[in-house]
């Protein structure tokens, strides 16, 4: 006779191969989806795009539903994002036009102040944006 777990509650102790599930976690419950041929595809493809099991996507999704977040919502958010990338290499590129000025002319530019500023704040704006993206 095998001496029990150690260290693990009765109701955790599993047989080798099954999964050890808390009794009150356990998903006993169904729901019947009705869907056509073109949204299940759609559903399929977005689940394996996440690597995700069909079940899971839709529970996570159908979950997540109540966020205030709308995907409509996340979309504008990621093109802000990117229209702030194209900010910063903006201001990037008038840095290294300013450096360029400055190393020939070997006076400081009267836009230094400004531009390195106007990096500044795109830096903070994509920090948020990036901020934002992360708590979704």
């Amino acid at each position: 006779m095998s001496e029990p777990s150690q260290g693990k509650p009765e109701r955790f102790k599993r047989a080798r191969g099954q999964r050890a599930t808390d009794p009150a976690r356990k998903r006993r419950n169904r729901l019947d989806v009705q869907m056509n041929d073109d949204e299940l595809a759609r559903v399929h493809r977005m689940a394996a795009e996440r690597h995700m099991a069909v079940s899971a996507f839709v529970r996570e999704a159908a979950l997540s539903a109540d966020s205030a977040e709308t995907m409509q919502e996340r979309k504008q958010l990621i093109a802000e994002l990117y229209s702030a990338r194209r900010l910063l290499a903006q201001v990037s590129n008038n840095v290294n036009q300013i450096a360029r000025a400055t190393n020939a002319t070997g006076e400081w530019q009267d836009e230094t102040t400004t531009t390195v500023e106007a990096a500044r704040r795109t830096a903070r704006r994509i920090e948020s944006l990036c901020d934002e993206l992360s708590l979704s």
